[in-house]
C-alpha cells in the first residue's frame, strides 16, 4: 500500500513537473485594435440642425466675383449592424523560471491584488472591467503560465476580439436643405437674395455691385438665413479693397457697339 501511494505520489509530481516545464503564455489583450460596422438592413433617419448650418463652398477671391453658399443639416441613419472588433494579440511567453518568481508572490496572497490593479490588461479589447482584474489575479497564482507583468511580445496575425449585432449610428452626412431664403448684405446692407435649390446651394455674383469706391477700403459681407427655430444663421467674410480692385481689372471689357458703314 506505501508502495503504491509512493508511486501516485512520485507521478502527480512529475505530471506537475511536466506541466511546470510545459508551462502556457500569459495574453496581455491587443494592440490596434479597429472595429468595422456594417449595416444589417433598412435604419431610421433623423435630420437635425447644424450648429453651423451655412458652409461657403466657394470663396471670393481676385479672379471669383460669385460667392456660394450651402444650407445643410445633420442626417442621422439608426439601424441594426454587425459590431467586430479586431486586434493584434499580446502575449508573455513562458520562461522555465516564471514559477519560481510566482511562487512567493503568491503565497504571501496580498501582491497579486495590488500587481493586477497596477498593471491592468484589458483581454476583450474594450474598457477594464472587473473580469479583467479578477482574471490577472488568478493568474499570478497559476504557476503555470507566465508572469503577467513580464516582457510582451505581439502577434503580427490580426485575430477577432468581439462579433455582436447591434443597434447604433450606420451613417451620418450632411443633408442639404433646400428652399431656405439666404441673403447676402455689404457693411449692412442688403445686396442680394436668393433661395436654396435642391442641392442646399445659393450662388451670388458680387460683379455689378463692384465700383471703384468700394476699392477704397476694407468691407464685410454678411451672409444670413432665417432659421425654423428662429434664430438665423450666418456668416461674416471681409471683402478687401484690393480683392475688389483685381476683380474690376480682370472684368471683361464691354463690348463696342458696331457702328455701320455709310450707305453709297
Amino acid at each position: 500500500m506505501n508502495r503504491a501511494r509512493h508511486w501516485s505520489v512520485r507521478g502527480l509530481a512529475s505530471l506537475a513537473g511536466l506541466a511546470l516545464l510545459a508551462g502556457c503564455s500569459h495574453p496581455c489583450g491587443y494592440l490596434d485594435i479597429r472595429s468595422t460596422l456594417t449595416p444589417l438592413g433598412e435604419g431610421r433617419v433623423e435630420n437635425a440642425p447644424l450648429e453651423r448650418p451655412l458652409r461657403i463652398t466657394r470663396e471670393l477671391s481676385e479672379r471669383n466675383a460669385i460667392l456660394e453658399v450651402r444650407l445643410e443639416s445633420l442626417e442621422t441613419t439608426t439601424g441594426p449592424a454587425q459590431l467586430e472588433r479586431f486586434g493584434k494579440p499580446t502575449y508573455v511567453p513562458w520562461r522555465w523560471y516564471h514559477p519560481l518568481v510566482k511562487l512567493p508572490i503568491a503565497v504571501t496572497i496580498f501582491p497579486p491584488f495590488f500587481l493586477a490593479f497596477h498593471d491592468p490588461t484589458t483581454y476583450g479589447g474594450g474598457n477594464w472591467t472587473r473580469w479583467d482584474y479578477f482574471r490577472d489575479v488568478i493568474a499570478w497564482f497559476n504557476l503555470c503560465s507566465a508572469v503577467p507583468i513580464a516582457g510582451r511580445e505581439v502577434r503580427m496575425t490580426e485575430e477577432r476580439i468581439l462579433r455582436k449585432e447591434v443597434v447604433a449610428v450606420i451613417r451620418e452626412r450632411r443633408a442639404p436643405i433646400p428652399g431656405r431664403s439666404v441673403t447676402l448684405t455689404l457693411d449692412g446692407r442688403q445686396l442680394a437674395s436668393g433661395v436654396s435649390d435642391a442641392e442646399g446651394a445659393v450662388r451670388f455674383d458680387l460683379a455689378p455691385f463692384l465700383t471703384p469706391e468700394l476699392a477704397q477700403a476694407a468691407h464685410t459681407l454678411r451672409i444670413v438665413s432665417p432659421s425654423v427655430t428662429g434664430e438665423a444663421a450666418q456668416l461674416s467674410r471681409p471683402l478687401e479693397g484690393k480683392t475688389v480692385q483685381q476683380l474690376l481689372e480682370n472684368r471683361p471689357a464691354a463690348p463696342q457697339p458696331t457702328i455701320p458703314p455709310p450707305r453709297p
